[in-house]
């Protein structure tokens, strides 16, 4: 799986790959070793999106539950209640047993529970509506990126900003920055690393992991986007219009052969204004 991702790439020939793949297997110091952490995962959710009836098996686990709850009991006991819900038990359990959650309950329960979670954001506060837009947006956006071939830059899930000071932002975008962090769908963390020192590095800013199934991206922080000051603004405040343009424009960037990626059935088709 992780194998054709990398003979994709225009940087690594076929020979190349297979040897690092056979050192690997012969328990040698090899790059193949790393590339797995850094492609598996990503390769996956490609596949999955690829199928839009399959449920990616990446969120199901305890451990992913706790991942996608982010320390959010709500949304950990909803993620419960929905594997219970969505489990097909036939006959009277014995006293204090718990049954056991079979991995299609888990994943439907994390479909369900994304789902209704991006419709709650609707009510929050009094730019509710807004947050669930810049929600919707942002996750097409990086599921737009998830469907990349090559997947060099995989398991995008949070941004940045291309600002020295993030004051430079218009009042409206601030406000509904903001309140984006009051209500925790998205998540601030000091800025990680990145490739360009052309600026100084703001803070990145997380979509909530309990949204990445209804997007089919990773839950995990791994890598990001950075957005210029008129990204954000379109992200933010733009129109339906600029949005979309902005989004044929990384499509552009990023060699996104439109007639394999299926938008009529893509988040990208219908997340794209309020409701």
């Amino acid at each position: 799986m992780g194998r054709n991702d990398l003979l994709i790439r225009t940087f690594l020939s076929p020979d190349e790959v297979l040897e690092q793949y056979l050192q690997y297997k012969a328990g040698h110091t090899t790059k193949y070793k790393s590339w797995i952490p850094n492609n598996l995962v990503g390769v996956i959710l490609y596949l999955y999106n690829k199928l839009p009836t399959r449920i990616c098996p990446l969120y199901a686990g305890y451990k992913q539950f706790v991942y996608l709850s982010r320390g959010n009991i709500r949304h950990f006991l909803e993620l419960c209640h929905q594997s219970v819900t969505k489990t097909n038990i036939t006959s009277p359990l014995p006293p204090k047993t718990i049954p056991s959650m079979t991995i299609e309950a888990q994943l439907e329960a994390t479909l369900k529970t994304s789902e209704l979670e991006i419709e709650k954001i609707g009510d929050f506060g009094a730019h509710g509506m807004h947050l669930k837009r810049v929600a919707k947006r942002l996750g097409a956006i990086f599921n737009y990126c998830q469907s990349r071939r090559s997947q060099s830059e995989s398991e995008v899930n949070h941004f940045t900003l291309d600002l020295t000071d993030i004051n430079l932002l218009a009042y409206n975008v601030k406000e509904i920055l903001n309140e984006s962090l009051v209500w925790s769908v998205l998540i601030e963390q000091k800025g990680t690393k990145s490739k360009s020192t052309d600026n100084l590095e703001l803070n990145d800013y997380v979509l909530h992991p309990v949204l990445a199934p209804y997007f089919g991206i990773s839950h995990r922080k791994k890598k990001k986007i950075k957005f210029s000051k008129g990204e954000v603004e379109t992200i933010f405040v733009g129109s339906d219009e600029d949005f979309s343009s902005l989004l044929k424009k990384y499509g552009a960037r990023w060699d996104i052969d439109d007639s394999s990626f299926d938008v009529s059935s893509s988040v990208t088709s219908y997340q794209l204004g309020l409701l």
